[in-house]
């Protein structure tokens, strides 16, 4: 048994290992060792509870449509351990995982009605995970969770648990193979080259699983691709392309060996060539020797030129469903027997598997990084705390967490959206000048406070046809300043996981448009509260209503530069000259006097302003 620490749910061990280094670790153990089924359903589960801080986990094998039996139980779960339990009847939360052979959870197993009671009350289940083991598109089992450490299942740990059910099918899968190779070596005395060429097969089949499992990026992959094609199957290249028959997306991942000096454009009009008819069809093509069909000519012209002239088209099926296209090259023409076509079919298998895997682990690390952006960008929009620098401040925040092809910072005043800054490709560029888009997502966006990702099916004023675009509203509480608008590259379309971006930026840009907001007024309240003192200060200092006046208006004056100079008083005519040029200022004199006027009704008399002190 391999040794795998578990920390328990209610207090996980700050030394235990990242899930990305457990699950590699568990990949490298399935291929560097020969287990039982019983020895691999222990190592699952053990890995599953390590994973996950798991309060218990287990397998659960099949033994019919409605009974199942526990097997290498961990933790809580040990209490049915070799015990045969029924499916619950009805609707059954096991019995969703069975039919729809996908992985499941729950986090409020509790009221779960899916949930049967009879096992989960013994087990206490709160939350509950569980995923299929697949054997040739059959669920011989269940790999099971129950109450992780964070109490609370997600779709990235859904993910980790379906991965190591994968894993544990695939193992099971190749010890069936070697089986089989062992079987066939036994019937060499009577078919051997039969035996010789099943014997192969398997051989190629283990290498191959061996390799991609220790492969945990996708370089490793390609090399270790790269390495059972040409030792075993000598190939001379092979092309991977990324492809979406659901989006209609393609787009080329890498090539190896002899190489096609066209990929690009290949990948440009992928689904109107034979690559995206076998992608749509789900099936492999092998052709033995290139046609010289001009509708095909730009697929092979360039490998035709360097000597190849055959080609194994394989589809790389991802839960049942294309993802993808590897294309294995070799040199001349070359005939595919039966035995060739299965091992490239099953090889193209186990790649699509590692490749899934792969991405997965890519995502992790991309999630990653840009949450990583994130927070600097967040960083950089507490640090604004002025009103003139807010919009290109939130631009620069936005561009930095998002590229994009144009972005656009909205302000909304009186209902209308005013475009203050705008982007093209990371540039600043005149918001006067360049082209207004259409604003009706921004428009629906500023109305409803609603975040919103659209896909242009025509052509805009700066949006191509096909391009997506994002808007987000910048808001704090009910109160909305503005919209934010991001058109997507060509190449780099949104998806929702960017959507989830900007709507966090965009708050984080409400709540610094909302703290600028409070600094500038009570920057006018500390304006407003000084004007007042000097005003108290003026009027109990003057001797009369013409003295008062003259020297609010003398301050007030020399404050502007235009008249700061003019008003400045002279010794022995100052008070006289002082009067005479509010009467030729008459607007200013009128505004002001009306600011520091005692209230109608309570006038000031000619004893009260002749006193020591005036009262305002």
């Amino acid at each position: 048994m391999i040794d795998i620490p578990v920390t328990t749910s209610s207090a996980q061990s700050d030394t235990s290992p990242s899930v990305l280094s457990l699950l590699t670790r568990f990949a490298r153990d399935l291929a560097e060792q020969q287990l039982t089924d019983a020895q691999l359903f222990a190592h699952l589960a053990d890995t599953a509870r390590a994973v996950f801080a798991a309060e218990g986990t287990a397998v659960l094998r099949l033994i019919d449509a409605e009974h199942y039996e526990v097997l290498a139980p961990s933790g809580t779960t040990t209490v049915f351990d070799r015990q045969r339990l029924p499916l619950k009847p009805g609707p059954s939360f096991f019995r969703d995982a069975i039919e729809l052979r996908r992985a499941e959870f729950t986090n409020d197993a509790v009221n779960d009605p899916r949930i049967f009671k009879f096992v989960a009350e013994p087990l206490g289940v709160r939350q509950l995970a569980v995923a299929p083991v697949l054997l040739d598109h059959v669920v011989i089992g269940l790999l099971t969770a129950v109450n992780p450490a964070n109490a609370h299942f997600d779709e990235e740990q859904l993910s980790a648990l379906e991965f190591l059910a994968a894993q544990g099918a695939v193992v099971m899968r190749t010890q069936r193979l070697l089986r089989q190779a062992s079987l066939a070596t036994a019937e060499a005395q009577r078919n051997a080259e039969d035996a010789a060429r099943t014997a192969r097969a398997n051989a190629i089949l283990a290498a191959s699983a061996r390799a991609f499992a220790n492969a945990p990026t996708r370089e490793a992959l390609y090399t270790s691709l790269a390495s059972v094609l040409v030792t075993e199957l000598h190939a001379v290249g092979f092309a991977v392309y990324e492809a979406d028959p659901r989006l209609r997306t393609a787009r080329f991942e890498t090539q190896w060996g002899v190489r096609n000096a066209n990929v690009e454009a290949i990948a440009t009009n992928f689904w109107r060539t034979a690559l995206g008819d076998v992608v749509q069809a789900g099936e492999p093509v092998f052709i033995s020797e290139f046609s010289h069909d001009p509708d095909n000519l730009p697929l092979h012209a360039s490998l035709s030129e360097q000597g190849v002239l055959s080609a194994a088209l394989l589809p790389l099926m991802i839960e049942e469903w294309p993802q993808g296209l590897l294309s294995v090259r070799f040199a001349g023409v070359h005939v595919f027997d039966d035995d060739e076509k299965r091992l490239l079919g099953d090889i193209a298998a186990q790649f699509s598997l590692a490749f899934r895997n792969t991405m997965y682990v890519d995502e992790l690390e991309r999630r990653a990084d840009r949450l990583t952006v994130l927070a600097r960008a967040q960083q950089q929009l507490t640090q604004l705390a002025s009103e003139d620098n807010l919009p290109h401040g939130i631009a620069e925040a936005v561009e930095q967490v998002l590229p994009s092809r144009s972005c656009d910072i909205f302000t909304t005043a009186d209902g209308e959206l005013r475009r203050v800054v705008r982007l093209e490709n990371g540039s600043m560029v005149s918001s006067e000048l360049a082209p207004l888009p259409d604003l009706t997502l921004a428009r629906m966006t500023a109305d409803t406070g609603i975040s919103r990702l659209a896909c242009h099916l025509e052509a805009g004023v700066d949006a191509p046809s096909g391009s997506t675009e994002i808007c987000a509203a910048v808001r704090f509480g009910h109160r909305s300043a503005g919209v934010i608008r991001l058109l997507a590259t060509a190449a780099r379309p949104y998806d929702a996981q960017d959507l989830d971006l900007i709507t966090i930026i965009a708050r984080h840009a409400g709540t610094a448009v909302e703290t600028a907001r409070l600094f500038a007024l009570q920057d006018l309240q500390r304006q407003r509260a000084e004007g007042a003192a000097d005003l108290a200060r003026a009027t109990l200092e003057a001797s009369s209503v013409e003295d008062g006046a003259v020297e609010l208006l003398g301050g007030a004056r020399s404050q502007c530069p235009v008249h700061r100079e003019s008003h400045r008083c002279r010794p022995g005519t100052g008070r006289r000259h002082g009067v005479h040029r509010v009467q030729r200022h008459t607007r200013y004199s009128a505004r002001t006097t009306a600011w520091w006027r005692r209230p109608a009704g309570n006038p000031l008399t000619r004893r009260q302003a002749g006193g020591a002190h005036v009262h305002a």
